[in-house]
């Protein structure tokens, strides 16, 4: 069992911080994060006091609400992202709803680069070994096809909002993971109009 999140992109000063330190959530009861991920739901809180299992981080201490949604890919969690705001009742149920749908999208994008880096490595060894250049060219053709493949599925999802459209830009092409988590939670602050977001992915 996966029991750590490790976090992989963040925005402003307390995201790089959090980030050089190599910040990482227990995946338990005792945090938003380690909630959502266990649970496989999303969860709000609307002020800093409402939610006993928020984990105040003390280099976030003016938040006052907090999305954390699970990223949820073929029914497995992969990781999740939280979104802050200094505000209070910042979001509502209606946010989860349209966040979740956002969520989803980017656990199949993670998974798909998952898939490609994995199928690189194996090209890598290949050539590493120096053996079968047949068919580790063959592999390579398959990965390309592979990746082009899921280029195009992504690119042919028809996203229901604004901000789904928007989303969908940030995670097009071939990206490696701290790439991809980056553009996409700068891309859902944005849309948000929030201070701060912050991804784990499952290591």
């Amino acid at each position: 069992d996966h029991r750590f999140a490790i976090l992989s992109a963040g925005t402003g000063e307390a995201g790089r911080e959090m980030l050089a330190s190599g910040h990482k959530l227990e995946v338990n009861e005792n945090s938003m994060v380690g909630w959502c991920i266990g649970h496989k739901e999303a969860r709000i809180t609307l002020g800093m006091d409402e939610e006993g299992v928020r984990f105040h981080n003390p280099l976030l201490p003016k938040t006052q609400s907090e999305l954390a949604l699970p990223l949820i890919s073929q029914s497995q969690v992969v990781g999740a992202m939280t979104i802050q705001s200094e505000k209070e009742a910042a979001f509502t149920s209606e946010d989860i709803t349209v966040m979740q749908t956002m969520a989803d999208q980017l656990a199949n994008g993670i998974e798909k680069a998952r898939l490609y880096a994995q199928i690189q490595q194996r090209a890598i060894e290949l050539n590493q070994a120096k053996e079968a250049a047949d068919a580790a060219k063959e592999e390579a053709e398959k990965a390309q096809q592979a990746a082009e493949e899921a280029n195009r599925s992504l690119a042919a999802q028809m996203w229901q909002t604004t901000g789904q459209a928007l989303l969908n830009e940030k995670m097009r092409g071939e990206q490696d993971i701290p790439t991809l988590a980056d553009n996409v939670i700068r891309q859902l602050c944005k849309y948000l109009n929030t201070q701060r977001g912050l991804l784990y992915i499952i290591d």
